[in-house]
C-alpha cells in the first residue's frame, strides 16, 4: 500500500484572490479516484485527510509515501514519527515536478491562476 498525499489548497495571503476557483474537497477527491480508477485496476481508497499526520501515523499496512521534491523532508519526518510510534519507516518515492513549455511548474495553484487569468482579460470588443 502506498500513500499519496497533498492538500493542494492551503490558503494562505497570497491565495486569496484565487479562493472562489478552489473545488470543494468532494469535487476533487472524485476527480481523484476517477483518475486512478481509469488508469489502474489497484483498489484505491480516496480519503479527506483532516490531521497532517493521518493516517501515516497510524496505520501500519502502509509501506510507501509517494512526495515530491518540495515535500521530501516532509517524508523523512514522517518516517522519524512512525519509528517513535513502533511503526514500520516507509519507502520514500520521490518524484519530480513537471513543468510547462514557459519553465512553470505543474500545480492546482498555477492552473488556478491562468484560469483566473481568463476570467480578468479584458473582453476586445474593438469593432472591425
Amino acid at each position: 500500500k502506498t500513500a499519496v498525499a497533498g492538500c493542494f489548497d492551503r490558503l494562505h495571503n497570497g491565495h486569496k484572490a484565487l479562493r472562489d476557483l478552489i473545488q470543494p474537497a468532494s469535487v476533487r477527491m472524485n476527480v481523484v479516484r476517477e483518475f486512478l480508477e481509469s488508469i489502474t485496476n489497484v483498489p484505491v481508497d480516496v480519503r479527506c485527510i483532516t490531521h497532517p499526520h493521518l493516517p501515516a501515523l497510524t496505520t501500519q499496512d502502509i509501506q510507501a509515501m509517494v512526495v515530491s521534491v518540495e515535500t521530501r523532508r516532509q517524508g523523512e519526518h514522517f518516517n522519524i514519527l512512525r519509528v517513535f510510534c513502533h511503526l514500520d519507516p516507509l519507502f520514500i518515492d520521490v518524484v519530480p515536478t513537471l513543468t510547462v513549455a514557459d519553465g512553470c511548474k505543474i500545480s492546482s495553484s498555477s492552473r488556478r491562476a491562468a484560469l483566473l487569468g481568463r476570467l480578468l482579460r479584458p473582453i476586445n470588443r474593438e469593432s472591425k
